[in-house]
């Protein structure tokens, strides 16, 4: 029966579509609080702003539009449409040719003019309207004149139906259940329904000692226990705690699903002196401490004007100093032994060479970035850091002659780097790119943390 109903719709809404491909203009309108056409310009040939019209039809969505600047957009019954300063009518057609004609600017009174935003309105022959619908959480169910309807990722929906009312509900789990009437009216071709579910609350009930520990539901601070009267939260799953000066912690997960919960929390005095943690604190505050870092890692390198790789094996120390709540700056050195080609090391020593021997460079890296901590109690870090980097380049070759020699190639650029620390384990991706033309690398560290 469901199956025969959804076909049945189908054909309906096919219908309704071939009706409607009759079209006649209704309107042409300046909105003048419209600002899309500067805030979003586009030139026309002659390198002068476009001017928009939005065309609003029903039924049709396949119009093309002849004069035209760039693509066109379409959306839930609606063209947006770029044209040129000065133009006086705007031709159309659909892909078939059974529609065609043109919006004359003239014959409504108005001059296109750069930078303003038309609107045009078309009627159906049958009086087609769109139901239109904007709907919170996306995941909801939308079920219209007794027919589900998809939303879309964002939860938007158009529905193509004639002149009346129409009947709807929307429900999703964990929300309250919306009903309402729609309205589709000869005034307008639109009806626009925005919708924002009610979250289901469920009574909660805390029997806490001591009495004054103070209360943090998912890790939100509530306040003191003795200062809140009667308490709901959504459905699903929360964490409780209870913090008090003295005590330790008390934690506990409750699934709400449709009744009430007590929780009763009798909170442990500590035996030392010193409480091990401070009392109503959020597990999101920053505290970060500065680092040493010792790390080893390897990198690719793409030469300049040269095919392949080469590579580096590296070594060296870092600091990393906070500030400002999470803001970082990153400075150091590092040492590597490198492979540089032989036709590589003679495009940037000189022709002198004959066969590289070694190759092996001092790195020293000036960045600044961001800091976020995670995990419990915030252990963690992940960084991301950007700045520049100076380097030499020190190679042992044996020239043309024989004998024994050695160049520095000197470079500076720019580097970007990711770094987690889970714990006192280090990992880190690097990607640099020079600016005295001589290539770009890439690679992954990996080391420890000193404090």
């Amino acid at each position: 029966m469901k199956r025969f109903v959804i076909c049945l719709w189908m054909l309906i809404s096919v219908f309704v579509n071939v009706c409607a491909q009759n079209i006649s203009l209704k309107s042409v309108s300046l909105k003048q609080s419209d600002l899309r056409a500067s805030t979003n310009p586009r030139t026309d040939s002659n390198g002068k702003t476009c001017a928009i019209v939005k065309v609003d039809v029903i039924g049709v969505k396949d119009l093309q539009f002849m004069d035209a600047v760039g693509d066109v957009d379409y959306s839930l019954g609606e063209y947006v449409v770029y044209i040129p300063e000065g133009i006086k009518e705007l031709k159309y057609r659909n892909a078939s040719g059974s529609i065609s004609g043109a919006i004359n600017f003239d014959d409504y009174g108005l001059e296109v003019e750069t930078k303003r935003v038309y609107n045009a309105v078309f009627e159906s022959e049958n009086h087609v309207r769109a139901a239109i619908f904007s709907i919170q959480p996306q995941d909801a169910k939308l079920v219209f004149d007794g027919v589900e309807i998809a939303l879309d990722e964002n939860g938007l929906a158009a529905i193509e139906k004639p002149i009346g009312n129409y009947h709807y509900s929307i429900q999703a789990k964990g929300y309250e259940k919306q009903s309402g009437i729609v309205d589709l009216s000869d005034d307008e071709i639109f009806t626009t329904t925005n919708v924002s579910l009610k979250q289901l609350m469920y009574p909660i009930t805390i029997i806490s000692s001591p009495s004054d520990a103070s209360l943090f539901i998912d890790n939100v601070p509530y306040g003191k226990m003795s200062d809140i009267p009667d308490l709901k939260i959504p459905e699903g799953v929360h964490s409780i705690r209870l913090t008090a000066t003295g005590y330790e912690d008390f934690e506990q997960s409750v699934n709400m699903e449709g009744q009430a919960v007590s929780v009763t929390a009798s909170l442990q005095q500590l035996k030392q002196k010193t409480v091990k943690y401070s009392n109503e604190r959020t597990r999101t505050s920053v505290n970060i401490r500065n680092g040493v870092y010792f790390l080893l890692g390897g990198e690719m390198y793409d030469k300049e004007k040269h095919e392949g790789h080469d590579w580096g094996l590296k070594a060296g120390f870092s600091f990393i100093q906070h500030f400002g709540a999470i803001f970082a700056a990153r400075e150091g050195f590092s040492v590597a032994l490198a492979h540089r080609s032989d036709e590589w090391v003679k495009t940037n020593v000189g022709e002198q060479v004959d066969s590289v021997k070694l190759s092996w460079y001092l790195d020293v890296p000036l960045q600044l970035g961001v800091s976020f901590p995670f995990g419990k109690f915030n252990k963690h870090l992940f960084s991301v850091l950007g700045g520049g980097y100076g380097k030499s380049l020190y190679t042992h070759y044996i020239n043309k002659s024989g004998g024994d020699e050695e160049g520095v190639i000197w470079d500076y650029g720019l580097r970007l780097t990711a770094q987690i620390d889970i714990n006192k384990f280090v990992i880190s991706g690097e990607y640099s790119s020079s600016l005295n033309k001589l290539g770009s690398f890439y690679g992954i560290k990996i080391g420890y943390k000193f404090h």
